[in-house]
């Protein structure tokens, strides 16, 4: 969903863009959207590590040709990617500051705390409507008004930073007795 944000705002609102980011953008978008109707909650394929640092790079590379054309002012494709870079940056940022293992599993991200609490359709379309009600908007404002860009993607998380705090995203679940709650001779009990 935050991929398609953001192809989709790029073809929006860039101008002059280069041949190749748009081809690209639209090869995104195809497959992306192919991808999506698997992986939509409940998820029947998952895309790894492989997958998502590939995509990753390639919106990178886009973001930063836009800039680099100026096509695009670079606050307002990173508007458009604000809610998975504030949860990732966030998150890892907190990891950190707590002396957790930064590279470990972990389900402590913002997305993955509100989805376990209301389910992951609820979250999936909560970040839908955050998305195209919040930062579209936002986006576009930006583009039109590039002094006030990098205001305006501070804004951009504003919404995120509550939950962020509520839920505790970053932080591991505090153990309670009942989890490390062993019979009498020792073995954990399932």
């Amino acid at each position: 969903v935050q991929v398609l944000l953001f192809a989709f705002g790029v073809q929006i609102l860039a101008s002059g863009s280069p041949d190749w980011a748009v081809a690209t953008l639209w090869v995104i978008i195809g497959s992306t959207t192919g991808f999506l109707a698997f992986n939509w909650p409940p998820a029947r394929i998952f895309m790894g590590d492989v997958g998502s640092l590939f995509l990753g790079f390639l919106i990178a590379i886009i973001t930063l040709e836009l800039w680099r054309t100026d096509a695009l002012p670079l606050a307002v494709s990173l508007i458009l990617l604000s809610g998975f870079l504030f949860d990732a940056t966030y998150t890892l940022i907190l990891r950190i500051l707590t002396f957790q293992n930064p590279v470990e599993a972990h389900r402590s991200h913002l997305y993955q705390k509100i989805a376990q609490k209301f389910g992951h359709r609820r979250t999936t379309a909560g970040f839908v409507c955050y998305g195209v009600l919040w930062l579209f908007p936002l986006a576009t404002a930006a583009a039109y008004h590039s002094d006030l860009a990098w205001a305006i993607l501070a804004l951009a998380v504003v919404p995120l930073l509550v939950p962020a705090t509520v839920l505790r995203a970053g932080l591991m679940e505090q153990a309670t007795s009942n989890d490390h709650s062993q019979r009498s001779d020792g073995a954990d009990q399932s």
